[in-house]
């Protein structure tokens, strides 16, 4: 009922908290709705025991009312041939108590961190759902999202944010970088993920325009890691990459750029992703390392 407390039901009680430190996320994978499933990221670790792989997103609000049933969308990968978890699991959700409730059940799991997305432009997202990519007009509003995350795991899990340059009009480049001194001041966010597109939600364009018709602006995402430089905070670069070669030209023009996240290339063509771990991380492939 209207009014009734947001969160009823608690989540099943996790083991006590261990910090996990950042992962190298050089490469990474990006949430694909339908897409990364924890089946199709057991392929992928198949082919890169290195790359960091990203969850489809689960809505928080949904959490409160499937506390028995989370393996399936809370279920992870084995891929900790190097010494920790290698998976992140993105979060969806403007409530700061049900996302909340989501990030400390995922303590059960081992996850390396926790992502909240604030970049997804679809309708029921952006729109009624007044979360994803709408999220960027609040930047305030994020960094008490963030917060309230971070507390929920007892700061055990690092919190990311996965956003757009910008929002319709609000798009300039002093926008991007205040949402970011916000979020990370108010946040405690040392990680973002950026897809170097705006998000255009007033002309209710679909997901997959909203990857096609706003440019692409990389050299935003590599003047932030410029201008945060020794700030202590993170960046990866998100949208148009669609091969290893971009990838690596990406990371070549900023070295201090965290790393790449590649989507719907690896979705066309999983299997040539197989040399990732030779091609952007200097060893062997996961597949020649694999017993007989």
């Amino acid at each position: 009922p209207r009014g009734a407390p947001l969160c009823t039901v608690a989540a099943p009680a996790p083991a006590p908290p261990v910090a996990v430190a950042p992962v190298d996320e050089t490469l990474s994978v990006a949430p694909m709705m339908d897409y990364t499933c924890r089946h199709f990221r057991h392929l992928m670790r198949l082919l890169s025991s290195r790359a960091v792989l990203y969850t489809e997103m689960v809505v928080a609000n949904a959490v409160q009312h499937n506390l028995g049933d989370l393996e399936r969308w809370y279920g992870c990968t084995d891929g900790h041939e190097h010494g920790a978890p290698r998976d992140v699991l993105q979060l969806g959700g403007s409530d700061a108590a049900m996302l909340a409730l989501a990030s400390r059940a995922a303590l059960a799991y081992p996850y390396s961190a926790i992502n909240l997305n604030c970049g997804c432009p679809s309708e029921r997202v952006a729109g009624s759902g007044a979360f994803g990519a709408s999220l960027m007009r609040d930047p305030a509003h994020v960094a008490a999202l963030c917060a309230a995350m971070a507390d929920a795991t007892g700061g055990a899990l690092p919190i990311s944010v996965k956003c757009r340059i910008g929002v319709d009009d609000d798009d300039s480049y002093e926008q991007l970088r205040a949402f970011v001194d916000a979020v990370s001041a108010g946040g405690g966010v040392r990680h973002f993920i950026v897809h170097a597109r705006k998000a255009i939600l007033n002309m209710k364009l679909s997901p997959a325009d909203n990857r096609k018709i706003p440019p692409l602006r990389p050299e935003l995402v590599h003047a932030l890691v410029a201008d945060y430089a020794g700030a202590g905070l993170r960046f990866t670069l998100n949208g148009g990459i669609t091969s290893l070669t971009d990838a690596r030209a990406q990371l070549d023009a900023s070295p201090r750029l965290a790393g790449v996240m590649i989507g719907r290339d690896v979705i066309n063509r999983p299997f040539y992703y197989a040399h990732a771990d030779r091609v952007l991380y200097g060893c062997a492939d996961a597949r020649a390392r694999a017993p007989p």
